[in-house]
């Protein structure tokens, strides 16, 4: 559908309520009238900074820390072969079993790497 000069105002509401949506799902207060475009960019912006922020962490944690490194290598090799084994169409009842451990196993490494990265952040902020 190929909007005309006159809907591009709708066209800009749905943008704002799409973007609004997308990145705040279980929002329920009605503001009466939608934010302004520009300001739900700046929304928007502002949490792909802190995602930026946060791969930088990631980054440098990967090339300083060694427990780090291994880590995240270890939650790699797990997520390959997590991979492998759900490109079968069946899976017998130690495949399911070995599945469901590889799944912990790799959690417990995300936790431990998240646990990493809470404490780097907490050392940023005291120096």
């Amino acid at each position: 559908m190929r909007l005309q000069r006159a809907d591009y105002s709708t066209e800009a509401s749905f943008l704002r309520k799409s973007v609004r949506d997308s990145y705040f799902p279980n929002l329920s207060v009605d503001f009466g009238t939608e934010p302004p475009l520009p300001a739900v960019l700046k929304i928007i912006f502002r949490r792909e900074e802190k995602d930026l922020k946060e791969q930088e962490i990631v980054d440098s944690l990967a090339r300083d820390n060694a427990e780090f490194k291994k880590l995240m290598d270890e939650h790699h090799s797990l997520e390959d072969m997590l991979s492998e084994i759900d490109k079968k169409v069946y899976l017998t009842a130690e495949e399911e079993i070995e599945r469901k451990k590889l799944q912990k196993q790799k959690l417990l490494r995300k936790d431990k790497m998240a646990e990493l990265i809470r404490d780097f952040r907490k050392s940023q902020l005291l120096n």
